[in-house]
């Protein structure tokens, strides 16, 4: 008898779009190492404009459906993925990455009866959402209990963006665990590269302060521009390295302007060898983000050998050695940042240093153990309502 070909487990990813960003990043790197053909990803995003990473999401084999609606309503989108569910199903599995969102979205695949629905907790908005009104409040509890109800798992990429989706109590349902999204190592197992400084038109022996971010405000670019002109008024020798695109780009522009130090501070816009410009011309990375969840860029920079400061608005799990990370409190005074940035740079020697990369290959943080522990998430079907 002819052995029946096996089908492979569908998921469906539910997005808000692929732009570049870390969760994006990291849903690439999973497909492209999937075991074949065992799985199939699609994804369904919920804004319906185009995205920069699109292309690299069709060359896959993935398929991207997205919601009609030029302004997507709650019963646009359920509409929307029923269609998709529905023409393009059965799945397995519907895998939810937009924070609280995820509870209208886990309803409607238990509506559609999809066995396993998971969602995602990739960030941390507790101390903005401390600041909302009524109706947003009431928005963000009634989503929360949606999942409670209807997720049959939550992954957490920190314990404090567990705490946000699952509650406080998180640790005593059996649902909910920690996954960081992966990093696929082998691409910062390189060597410095001595002349890439010089080709952004950095002289040979001046530091670098860097940033990888979407230039939106919860990034915190201002302060963080605040920070580097108050490093050169001390008489520090220094660039600063800029890397990501968005809608407040041409306003940080305007203000570097401003405050005349465009001579020493590069705009370099998206880029696909960050981890070759984290390797090589970064020494100090700065991430002072007003909420963030497990910060990839964080983790990439000291995999990379840099020395980071970051706001304590995320985790200390994103510390991977407490020698040349630390996490500061937003509220400090200006010249605290100043301080702890050039304590930095004088015990940062990364001409030095070796990637670090051989520490932590055991990790959740490395790809293809990071996959593994998801896969499991997709096969296991507790808690069926």
């Amino acid at each position: 008898m002819r052995k029946e070909k096996k089908r492979p487990i569908k998921v469906l990813h539910v997005i808000g779009g692929f732009n570049v960003g870390g969760v994006e990043t990291w849903l690439l790197n999973v497909a492209r190492n999937l075991p074949k053909p065992g799985y199939q990803f699609d994804f369904f995003a919920v804004s319906p404009k185009e995205a920069p990473l699109e292309n690299e999401v069709f060359k896959l084999g993935c398929r991207i459906f997205k919601t009609k609606s030029i302004r997507p309503s709650v019963l646009s989108i359920y509409s929307d993925l029923k269609k998709v569910v529905r023409e393009n199903g059965p799945y397995d599995v519907l895998h939810s990455h937009v924070h609280y969102f995820s509870g209208f979205i886990m309803l409607v695949g238990y509506i559609l009866k999809i066995p396993v629905r998971i969602v995602h907790a990739h960030t941390d908005t507790r101390l903005k959402e401390s600041h909302s009104g009524i109706w947003r409040r009431a928005y963000v509890e009634s989503m929360r209990i949606l999942i409670h109800f209807f997720a049959t798992k939550g992954i957490g990429g920190s314990s404090e963006t567990a705490k946000d989706q699952f509650g406080k109590n998180w640790v005593k349902d059996a649902r909910w665990q920690i996954l960081p999204c992966g990093i696929d190592f082998k691409r910062f197992d390189i060597p410095r590269d001595r002349l890439l400084p010089l080709s952004l038109g950095i002289p040979a022996g001046v530091k670098v302060i860097g940033h990888v971010g979407r230039f939106e405000p919860v990034k915190n670019h201002f302060f963080l521009i605040r920070i580097f002109k108050r490093l050169l008024d001390r008489g520090n020798d220094l660039y600063l390295v800029l890397i990501g695109d968005g809608n407040l780009r041409g306003v940080v522009e305007k203000q570097v302007r401003h405050l005349g130090i465009l001579d020493r501070v590069i705009f370099l816009g998206l880029r696909d060898d960050v981890p070759n410009l984290l390797r090589s011309v970064v020494d100090v990375f700065l991430l002072p983000s007003l909420y963030e969840g497990m910060p990839l860029a964080f983790i990439e920079a000291q995999l990379a050998g840099c020395c980071c400061l970051g706001a304590d608005t995320f985790s200390e799990e994103a510390i991977l050695d407490a020698k040349n990370a630390i996490l500061l409190n937003l509220g400090e005074p200006l010249d605290e940042w100043v301080n702890k940035i050039e304590d930095l740079l004088s015990h940062s020697k990364k001409e030095d240093s070796e990637v670090p990369l051989s520490k932590y290959y055991n990790s959740n943080f490395e790809l293809k153990t990071n996959i593994r522990r998801l896969l499991f998430f997709y096969h296991n079907k507790e808690h069926q309502i």
